[in-house]
C-alpha cells in the first residue's frame, strides 16, 4: 500500500460570521449560507452582504428562509 497522508480541514458556516484575519490564520474553510426569499437564492456573502441582508429585512414584508 502507498503511503499516503490524510488532510484534514476545517469548516464552519458563513452564518459564524468570523473575522476574514481568523479565516485566514487557520485555513478555515467557510461554506455560505444559503438564503431563500421571496422566490430568489443568495449566498451569504458572496451575493448578498450583511448591510443589505438588514436593509431588505426592513423593507420587505415576507421573511427570509
Amino acid at each position: 500500500m502507498a503511503n499516503s497522508q490524510a488532510t484534514v480541514a476545517i469548516v464552519t458556516d458563513s452564518i459564524a460570521s468570523l473575522p476574514p484575519a481568523l479565516v485566514q490564520a487557520y485555513d478555515l474553510e467557510v461554506v455560505p449560507l444559503v438564503l431563500a426569499w421571496d422566490g430568489e437564492t443568495y449566498l451569504d456573502g458572496v451575493d448578498i452582504t450583511p448591510q443589505a441582508f438588514y436593509r431588505l429585512f426592513k423593507e420587505r414584508d415576507t421573511k427570509p428562509s
